[in-house]
């Protein structure tokens, strides 16, 4: 127990000493866009399990979808993780996973258009997302 509260004590010094001023902050949001997108699932998946599934998974598609919505100016798409195919295949949705941030990273849209994660538990059916986070190129 002292061992635990030790890391967590150290963990928050360290996460402070790291700790963007205030100015830096508002700085760096000035230098970002503004975020104009949609939810994305590829045309050829019903749903966010099907886009994730390893007999779905289609990244040409997703490459080519996503040039289209660099095309008409949108530069945030956000996809949905499901807790269901990580159960499934826990190796193989990582790799999936993987697979499609690595094309956003690589494709020519790639400073155009980012990707919003948006990880979902069981709490999906609820519409309560679990938590959220953001990758930028």
């Amino acid at each position: 127990m002292l061992f635990a509260t030790l890391c967590l004590l150290g963990a928050g010094t360290q996460a402070q000493t790291n700790r963007w001023t205030e100015k830096e902050a508002a700085d760096w949001y000035a230098k970002q866009a503004w975020l104009v997108g949609s939810n994305y699932i590829p045309a050829n998946a019903i749903n966010e399990l099907e886009m994730w599934q390893a007999d779905t998974f289609d990244p040409k598609r997703i490459d080519l979808e996503l040039g289209w919505a660099e095309a008409i100016g949108l530069n945030t798409m956000r996809v949905f993780l499901h807790d269901l195919p990580w159960q499934q295949d826990a190796a193989g949705f990582q790799k999936r996973i993987d697979t499609f941030f690595a094309d956003c990273r690589e494709t020519p849209h790639q400073a155009a258009v980012c990707a919003l994660r948006l990880l979902l538990g069981s709490a999906a059916t609820t519409g309560q997302a679990a938590r959220a986070e953001t990758w930028r190129p």
